[in-house]
């Protein structure tokens, strides 16, 4: 099976962690990336710090983080074949006790990271005809979901992708 490279948003804890360690066991590359440096820099050292680990410290609603992920994968490992969107925030709050602030937070880093970070990769995928984009969220409180699907039955022509962007809300108090 051919080695593949993969960047996991979110990946200094939980889920994201979890998946990272899941690739770097199957001897694929792996593109690690946490808001927190020094958190990052404690997961990278317990990952075994390896020639085909690297990490990009920063929050993802930056743009220019989703670009340095895809430029540290390009330039270290020469492709993108999976990206995992794990990175974001959750609070669960009443509907009634969302404030503005909170929300305004809660799209720009769950929203506005996942988008900008699948941008940025999504080039490269359409260059090597392949990839593959997870995105990982939650269904509790309030949550947005973001379902992004490219078809691209001919790489050549842009004009034959599809970009669904799909946000749904499960907004309820327990």
């Amino acid at each position: 099976m051919k080695k593949q490279t993969i960047i996991v948003t979110g990946a200094s804890s939980g889920i994201g962690l979890e998946v990272a360690r899941y690739f770097l066991d199957r001897g694929d590359n792996v593109v690690i990336n946490s808001q927190t440096e020094s958190k990052l820099e404690q997961v990278y050292n317990e990952l075994g710090a390896g020639e085909n680990l690297a990490m990009v410290a920063g929050n993802i609603a930056d743009k220019a983080v989703g670009e340095a992920l895809a430029k540290t994968a390009l330039e270290k490992f020469g492709s993108i074949d999976v990206l995992v969107n794990n990175a974001g925030i959750y609070d669960n709050k009443p509907f009634l006790e969302v404030t503005e602030e909170y929300l305004d937070k809660f799209l720009t880093t769950n929203l506005k990271g996942t988008f900008f970070t699948t941008q940025a990769v999504i080039p490269q995928m359409i260059k090597q005809k392949d990839g593959v984009v997870i995105n990982v969220g939650n269904t509790f409180g309030l949550s947005c979901h973001c379902t992004i699907s490219i078809d691209c039955t001919d790489f050549e022509q842009r004009s034959n992708s599809r970009f669904d962007l799909t946000i749904g809300s499960g907004i309820w108090e327990r």
